[in-house]
């Protein structure tokens, strides 16, 4: 089983974008975009980002020198893509019976494109 790390090299802060970008075999800036997007549209980004600077270790210095990109990573960027579609769906219909346009919805089908460029970008 694969461990995921704190980036040393991919890094703004602490390196916590980097580090998923390298297990899941993504961009790390769609990941930096969805911290921001959570953050600006329900405050929840920078709390999860701090919970998980605290409990990612950092990666050793044999692991940066090593493998660029985790071989099943190309499985965990389908899962994440799923995820991103189902919590993409869930904002975009949260608030539908009610209010025909909110800033969830906005923020759902924002997070639903980006589900779907994962699972059609070919690498």
């Amino acid at each position: 089983m694969t461990k995921v790390y704190r980036s040393r090299t991919d890094r703004v802060i602490f390196g916590v974008c980097g580090g998923l970008a390298r297990y899941f075999g993504v961009d790390s800036t769609i990941l930096r975009l969805i911290f921001i997007l959570a953050t600006i549209y329900h405050g929840s980004g920078i709390l999860i980002y701090i919970i998980l600077a605290v409990i990612m270790p950092e990666e050793k210095k044999d692991i940066v020198e090593g493998v660029e990109e985790i071989p099943e990573s190309h499985e965990r960027r389908k899962l994440l893509a799923a995820g991103l579609i189902l919590l993409g769906v869930y904002f975009l219909l949260k608030d539908f019976i009610f209010i025909p346009i909110s800033s969830s919805q906005v923020f759902g089908l924002i997070i639903i494109l980006l589900g779907i460029a994962l699972l059609l970008k070919r690498r």
